[in-house]
């Protein structure tokens, strides 16, 4: 596929953000995977810019900022890391926002 511009019609590619927390709960809550491992997934507040594109739950956009995050305590939903919840948390201060590790 050549290369293109986020956000793109035809691939999955963006910062996405949803209209309402609740609309983030599959997300939060579906196993993920990369390469057979599984994915840490966090979420927050975020500002979009740029090229966007609307659907029907939210808006995937070119650029995004955080600007708060939450680390979900994932072992709750019997999917173990090897990273811990905190090292997350401390990983993600990088941003210069709040961080916050949260029950699902």
């Amino acid at each position: 596929m050549p290369l293109h511009g986020p956000p793109n019609f035809d691939c999955r590619c963006g910062i996405y953000g949803v209209a309402t927390s609740d609309l983030a709960r599959p997300y939060l809550t579906s196993r993920a995977e990369h390469a057979g491992r599984p994915v840490q997934r966090v979420f927050g507040r975020v500002r979009l810019w740029g090229r966007a594109v609307e659907g029907e739950w939210g808006w995937r956009a070119a650029f995004g900022y955080p600007e708060h995050l939450y680390v979900p305590k994932h072992r709750r939903l019997g999917m173990p890391f090897r990273v811990s919840d905190a090292r997350i948390a401390e990983a993600l201060s990088v941003y210069g926002v709040p961080v916050e590790i949260i029950e699902v």
